[in-house]
């Protein structure tokens, strides 16, 4: 029993402490490089912006984007898509913070509206759906 426990604490130990995220890696200066695992900001020609994780020349784990309307999305990512956990605040105050598919509010999630309202509850497809809190 004293064997195993020694060998799960040894596996703990070189998984906590070898893994590394792709993000601890800087990628290139140069904004035309490509970027494969690794942390960098990229800002487009619309003026957009982004600073977080790439993977395969794309947004791909957690990163923060700035649009020129002043939309903000801080969160998850997945081929270039907002994709996963994350909060977007839209420039006229409302704030979505919750689960995203495909770069629109899909699962459980909260809405602050604008006039100060709230919404707890499930998000489908963008639209609120049921009754929430």
């Amino acid at each position: 029993m004293k064997i195993i426990s020694i060998i799960i604490v040894i596996c703990l130990k070189t998984i906590l402490f070898t893994s590394s995220s792709f993000g601890s890696m800087s990628c290139p200066e140069n904004q035309e490089a490509y970027k494969h695992n690794c942390f960098g900001k990229y800002e487009y020609s619309s003026g957009e912006k982004y600073i977080g994780e790439f993977k395969n020349d794309k947004r791909n784990g957690q990163g923060t984007n700035i649009w020129v309307n002043g939309k903000k999305y801080i969160g998850e990512w997945l081929d270039n898509k907002v994709h996963g956990f994350g909060k977007i605040i839209l420039p006229d105050g409302m704030v979505y913070k919750g689960d995203f598919r495909n770069d629109i509010p899909n699962g459980k999630g909260s809405i602050l509206f604008k006039n100060g309202d709230t919404y707890e509850g499930e998000v489908k497809n963008g639209n609120i759906d049921g009754y929430g809190i």
